[in-house]
């Protein structure tokens, strides 16, 4: 489930029930009015303090005026908006009241991660994924969403949204992050031990780092859960070359030979008779 910057809102019109706050509230954002909006959420929390949509409504709020802030390379061309930290550091606060009080509500953790991935601060970032897999073992992945809808299947969502979430740290590029996409592979693999993206993507950062034993049993792990999984195959094919060991490395090649495309296969196939005309030479 991919989330957006602002967590899922209904609309509606005035005279307002318990209900119809939220639906309000996104007609208000619709026409950007924050003052209103203010307004209603003063009105809101006068009428119930304690409703989930309330803290949804006001990350939100938060959100939205912590994007205001514009640069530019000129005056007609766009550059990238900067988010107001002092509204971002608003929208954390609230979230965090709201979780207090609804803990088991999966769109206000996952909209507070996401905030933290688009301000930068991973460190922030892989807290709350961590804290959040522990809590995933505690509420047996009994997650609601927006308005209190149950989720279906949520252990599965889950864990596929928290593989998103490992993701965004590789795809960023930066090698600094790297430590972070560690934590939470271990993280995930305390609580899920038969992951097998995240005992990949554990594997992948020791091979960055050259920890190539570590990478080994990771990657031997995640081939004995998934056996047919054509990325795995590769990774211990390239390692077990990089090691040396050329009978376990053709091995491994061979094998992937039945899962790749052609593209896969050219690179395996090269790499196999690379290996044997070193190996002769010897």
């Amino acid at each position: 489930m991919k989330l957006l910057v602002y967590i899922s809102i209904l609309f509606f019109a005035s005279g307002l029930h318990a209900q119809d706050y939220p639906v309000r509230f996104g007609e208000l954002m619709a026409d950007g009015d924050t003052v209103a909006q203010r307004e209603l959420l003063n009105e809101w929390w006068q009428h119930d303090s304690t409703d989930a949509e309330y803290y949804v409504a006001c990350f939100n709020f938060y959100i939205q005026k912590s994007m205001h802030d514009i640069a530019y390379i000129s005056e007609s061309e766009l550059r990238d908006f900067n988010y107001s930290k002092r509204y971002t550091d608003s929208a954390f606060m609230i979230v965090r009241k709201g979780l207090a009080l609804h803990p088991d509500r999966l769109d206000m953790r996952f909209g507070e991660i996401y905030m933290y991935g688009e301000t930068v601060n991973f460190e922030m970032y892989t807290k709350r994924l961590l804290e959040t897999v522990a809590y995933s073992v505690e509420n047996n992945n009994n997650w609601l969403w927006t308005n209190g809808e149950v989720l279906e299947n949520p252990r599965e969502l889950f864990l596929k949204s928290i593989q998103d979430y490992q993701m965004t740290i590789f795809n960023s590029d930066n090698d600094s992050l790297r430590d972070y996409a560690l934590q939470i592979a271990d993280g995930v693999l305390k609580y899920y031990p038969d992951h097998v993206p995240s005992l990949s993507n554990a594997a992948v950062v020791h091979i960055y780092r050259k920890e190539y034993d570590k990478a080994l049993e990771y990657l031997l792990k995640a081939n004995a859960l998934s056996p047919e999984d054509h990325v795995i195959i590769m990774n211990l094919a390239w390692l077990y070359r990089i090691l040396g060991d050329y009978e376990n490395s053709i091995l491994y090649y061979e094998m992937s030979l039945e899962y790749g495309d052609e593209k896969a296969n050219e690179v395996a196939v090269q790499a196999i008779n690379e290996m044997r005309e070193a190996t002769n030479k010897e």
